[in-house]
C-alpha cells in the first residue's frame, strides 16, 4: 500500500529504475510493466520528436510494450543511473521525479549524460500506488 507522499513516490521511482535496468522481454510483464500506467508515454532520448505511446499500437502491440518486448528495449539492455539526489515534487495526484543521470544504450557503450523528468500518477485503487505516466529524457548536450 502506497500513499500520496514523497517517500512512496521516491520508492516507486527507484523500483521503476531498477526494473528498467534489469528488463528483458521475459521479465517485462510483472516487472517494469507493473510500474507503468496503462496510458504511459515515453520519449525517445535520441529523437526529440518521437514518443512511444501505450495507447497506440505497432504490429498490434501497444507501442511502449512493443519497445520492451520486440524493439530496442528488448535487445539493448540499456541502463539508467540517476545522479543523487533526484528531485521529487507532488502536485495533487501527480508526482514528478527529475534530475540528471547517465544512460547507456548497451553494455559497453559510452554513457550519455541526460536530463530526465518522469511524471507519475497516484491512484487510490487497490490500496494506492504511483504509476509512471510520462517518461522524458534528453541528452544534456542537446539542452
Amino acid at each position: 500500500m502506497a500513499g500520496n507522499n514523497k517517500a512512496d513516490l521516491e520508492a516507486a521511482f527507484r523500483k521503476a529504475v531498477s526494473d528498467f535496468n534489469s528488463v528483458t522481454p521475459a521479465n517485462y510483464v510483472g516487472g517494469l510493466q507493473s510500474d507503468l500506467d496503462p496510458h504511459v508515454k515515453m520519449k525517445r532520448i535520441d529523437d526529440p520528436s518521437k514518443y512511444y505511446d501505450e495507447d497506440q499500437k505497432t504490429n498490434g502491440v501497444p507501442q511502449v510494450s512493443n519497445y520492451f518486448l520486440n524493439g530496442n528495449g528488448s535487445r539493448d539492455h540499456a541502463t539508467f543511473t540517476p545522479d543523487e539526489p533526484p528531485e521529487f515534487q507532488i502536485v495533487g495526484s501527480t508526482g514528478f521525479a527529475s534530475g540528471k543521470g547517465t544512460f547507456a544504450d548497451k553494455p559497453g557503450s559510452p554513457n550519455r549524460y541526460i536530463a530526465y523528468s518522469f511524471a507519475f500518477a497516484f491512484s487510490n485503487a487497490g490500496g494506492g500506488s504511483w504509476k509512471a505516466i510520462l517518461l522524458w529524457g534528453r541528452d544534456k548536450k542537446d539542452i
